[in-house]
């Protein structure tokens, strides 16, 4: 009798773990109010749960949390990297444009002395 009474207990507890697991899923995947109502009727299925079932699901809903979580900062970290690098080339290239702008300027404003032959050269005479 003691036997079956533990298989049954190890039996709800696994089907409970699958429930929650299910659920959380359920949760992270959803969005504003569907994600509230889930969380809402999650509460529901804590409160019917003794304790250690109650804190082995609170667990495994904020390890699932934290985890997400740490993979939207890395996803975060990423894309601001990339943002960054992309801000830094086009600075960069812009700095360029301006050079090559200050450059075309510059000899627009001062050209270049185009030298003429000289007219005082020696004769041949040597004097």
């Amino acid at each position: 009798m003691k036997k079956i009474i533990l298989s049954l207990l190890l039996f709800s507890a696994l089907v409970n773990a699958a429930d929650i697991d299910q659920t959380i899923e359920q949760i992270q995947l959803a969005e504003g109010t569907e994600k509230v109502q889930l969380m809402n009727e999650f509460k529901q299925e804590l409160m019917s749960m003794n304790m250690e079932e109650r804190e082995a699901a609170i667990e495994k809903l904020k390890l699932t949390m934290q985890m997400t979580n740490s993979q939207i900062s890395s996803q975060e970290k990423i894309q601001n990297r990339i943002q960054m690098s992309s801000r830094i080339e086009s600075q960069s290239e812009i700095q360029t444009q301006m050079q090559a702008q200050m450059q075309a300027r510059a000899q627009y404003m001062n050209p270049v002395n185009v030298s003429t032959p000289s007219t005082n050269t020696m004769s041949s005479s040597g004097f």
